[in-house]
């Protein structure tokens, strides 16, 4: 895929939304064992981002893993019409994911 190594981030007045790119493949049941995941680390520009947090899945359900929200999710199924997760908070300036599909 053309430019599939950029890393995507739109800055607005008050809002960042970044592409959170896949870390691991799913598989039919849970996270593929193997390789391990590697969660994407987002440090926050805590001037113009946060605290509040969304976790958005863009092609479909995905499962997730986070670390430094407020509700942290551990291999948490996030889908529309089931469950999304718009009303986060990070506690601190670095965020990790790990996601099986896409996210913003």
């Amino acid at each position: 895929v053309k430019f599939s190594d950029l890393s995507i981030c739109l800055i607005g007045t008050g809002n960042t939304a970044r592409l959170v790119k896949p870390s691991h493949k799913a598989t039919a049941n849970a996270f593929d064992p193997s390789p391990s995941p590697s969660p994407v680390v987002v440090d926050l520009m805590e001037r113009e981002e946060g605290p509040q947090c969304a976790l958005v899945p863009i092609t479909g359900p995905c499962e997730v893993t986070s670390t430094g929200l407020k509700w942290n999710l551990k291999q948490d199924t996030l889908a529309f019409g089931d469950r999304i997760s718009t009303s986060n908070e990070a506690l601190g300036g670095r965020v990790t994911i790990a996601t099986d599909r896409p996210l913003i």
